[in-house]
């Protein structure tokens, strides 16, 4: 139960400028739930006493009804089984009463925090057992001046409040930067933060909130919007779990500062994708209300057929992703997309390719004047209903093809790159039924025939069976989608689903191109690997792709998305043995089947050990699962804790 405390509601007179709070971040799952913050041994329901001190943000200035990122981080910790109170004398956040009490003072520096201490009496009032320390903006404004000293200060002030509060904890972040992007002051203040953390004694944490924001995510050039608010309240939930955590062990050493994941340079400020999220196919039945409100869901992965955003040649339907857009924005969500051509590709421009089936294998080689074809006919390669479905696809190196695409791609982004709730795009281009590295090969004479079209269009004999014509244009494919999108994630859908591979080596093209995507600049953008088709019976099977990606560049994130929803066939999903009519999958309960298929997709993390299997060093940022287990969920508690927690430990990886 959370109880509300406000006294001494006083106005303050000062400049406006942002400043956010302290925290500690990476959160690891809690062990136990007792934690000792003030003196005495407390469990997690026992009642705490936060105080979130600083500046404009940490009051929530831009968007003061929506109480800044107390708004959600009051809803987090109440989810979490915490009991708790805001206290302070500051009040914002209409109909938000229970989050809207803070110690945010609008345009306040270090100096004026000590001096608010020193008269005010805040900390003997209120006694806090956790303050979130988020101060300096306004000491690195160049009208201020007071860049040089701010560490200095920050120093002094925590001194002051541990000596008043000799059981406090205190969670200092390394502030977010101006919207244009940190400067020299920023860096070498946020530099000198971990060093002054660390000399303090256990009692001070800290959490990087340098890169959690986008541009996008501000509302001026200080002050989040409220999905940069929302970022901010899951970084300090994770901070206060995460003192729990080491607290409940019996650790008393200070936590080491947790950045979020982020890409070199100018990738920092890219969107990205954390938790979980419901996945919606392009079948034109699409009610998102009950997934997008469970708690435990961070947002929506919707595909898109290319045939139906773009059904006439330059004549567009955005409709379906604008709704999406607008009920994720309403609900301070996020979306993961992805815009499928190949089989999906519009018929005004299969039209226009004339098809290779039943053509000779000459004179059609690549760069010639004229391609006399480009597209053949292939069976589906996945989904059980649809299986062997016959279709045109368009061959992956048609320029005519990537013309056209590349141009809706372009018209794509234009209308929706910048969205603060769209953070990921799936890669696609050289695909067939999805945006995975997969082509058809397995029906009947398929891989034959690509040798034949192979053969046809390359003089090169090193590209005749052999996977080089395909992974020339899965490069070629990440290279346009950097230079298209900017300050998003894009993510690469590992699968070895090509038809030529060495022996004994069937992932050596798959991690040809995981390798290029994880070392090529793309930009602004962020980058992540994702494996589809996880199930209990053959867990991470991109683990050894996924790993050497990690090891190349850590700043890569990664997901999954299971093979289909758990609750309509919980023995294919969830049953862990490959003999799916033995008495062990004809018995499976719902609820193991969920159990089953999370252990399977924790399998090779650092969370492994939570759900029965091998710790591993395979980095996991957000999992994908069918929207009619989120559904089921939603009236099975059982399955809706597994769902919680489960979400706690993606958002707490780094």
């Amino acid at each position: 139960m959370m109880h509300v405390r406000l006294r001494d509601r006083r106005p303050t007179a000062a400049p406006i400028v942002p400043v956010l709070l302290v925290l500690c971040l990476v959160c690891m799952d809690v062990p136990s739930k007792t934690v000792v913050l003030s003196g005495q041994r407390l469990s997690q329901a026992a009642h705490l006493k936060i105080m979130a001190l600083g500046d404009s943000i940490t009051w929530g200035l831009k968007d003061p009804a929506y109480g800044g990122y107390r708004h959600l981080l009051g809803t987090l910790l109440t989810n979490d089984g915490y009991s708790f109170e805001f206290v302070g004398s500051m009040q914002s956040g209409t109909g938000v009463t229970p989050s809207a009490i803070n110690e945010g003072h609008s345009g306040w520096t270090i100096q004026h925090i000590q001096k608010g201490i020193d008269s005010q009496g805040w900390l003997e009032t209120y006694r806090p057992d956790v303050i979130l320390l988020h101060i300096g903006s306004n000491d690195l404004r160049p009208r201020v001046g007071g860049a040089a000293s701010a560490p200095e200060k920050l120093s002094a002030l925590l001194d002051d409040i541990l000596t008043r509060l000799p059981q406090v904890r205190v969670i200092v972040a390394q502030i977010i930067p101006f919207a244009a992007g940190a400067d020299e002051a920023h860096r070498a203040y946020n530099a000198a933060i971990p060093t002054i953390a660390v000399s303090k004694g256990p009692r001070v944490s800290i959490v990087d909130m340098q890169n959690i924001l986008s541009r996008a995510d501000y509302a001026d050039g200080f002050h989040p919007k409220a999905v940069g608010y929302d970022k901010m309240a899951r970084a300090w939930e994770h901070a206060i779990r995460e003192v729990v955590a080491r607290s409940s062990a019996g650790s008393e050493m200070p936590a080491s500062p947790a950045p979020m994941v982020q890409q070199a340079g100018a990738q920092s400020t890219a969107r990205q994708p954390r938790g979980i999220y419901g996945v919606f196919l392009d079948t034109g039945q699409r009610s998102y209300t009950a997934t997008i409100e469970n708690p435990a869901i961070s947002g929506l992965f919707l595909y898109f057929h290319w045939a139906t955003l773009e059904p006439k040649e330059g004549q567009f339907d955005f409709s379906p992703v604008e709704e999406a857009l607008v009920m994720a924005e309403s609900k301070h969500k996020t979306l993961q997309l992805a815009v499928v051509p190949g089989f999906w590709t519009p018929t005004w421009l299969l039209d226009k390719l004339a098809s290779c089936d039943g053509r000779p294998v000459t004179a059609q080689r690549r760069g010639s004047a004229s391609l006399a074809c480009g597209k053949a006919t292939f069976g589906l390669p996945e989904g059980y209903s649809r299986k062997g479905e016959v279709h045109e696809l368009p061959l992956p190196w048609n320029p005519v093809y990537k013309e056209h695409w590349h141009a809706f791609l372009v018209e794509f982004a234009k209308r929706f790159g910048q969205r603060d709730a769209f953070v990921s795009i799936a890669i696609a281009g050289p695909t067939s039924e999805s945006e995975e590295i997969i082509v058809p090969f397995h029906g009947s004479g398929e891989k034959e025939k690509w040798a034949q079209l192979l053969e046809a269009f390359y003089s090169d004999p090193s590209y005749h069976r052999s996977n080089k014509a395909f992974v020339e244009e899965w490069k070629a494919e990440i290279d346009d989608y950097a230079k298209i999108f900017s300050h998003v994630t894009l993510a690469l859908t590992l699968a070895a689903g090509l038809p030529f591979s060495p022996p004994r080596e069937h992932l050596a093209s798959t991690l040809e191109i995981a390798t290029y995507f994880a070392r090529q600049p793309l930009g602004t953008n962020a980058k992540a690997t994702q494996n589809n088709g996880i199930a209990a019976s053959h867990p991470q099977a991109m683990r050894p792709v996924m790993e050497s990606v990690a090891r190349l560049n850590p700043r890569v994130l990664a997901g999954g998305e299971f093979g289909t929803a758990i609750s309509r066939d919980p023995t294919r999903e969830g049953c862990s043995s490959n003999d799916k009519a033995s008495a062990g999958c004809n018995n499976l309960t719902l609820e193991q089947a969920f159990a089953n298929a999370l252990t399977a997709f924790f399998a090779g993390t650092p969370y492994g050990h939570l759900y029965g299997a091998q710790n591993g060093t395979v980095p996991v940022q957000y999992l994908q699962m069918y929207q009619a287990d989120i559904v089921y969920a939603n009236s099975h508690p059982e399955v809706q804790t597994q769902l919680v927690e489960a979400s706690k430990r993606i958002l707490s990886s780094h």
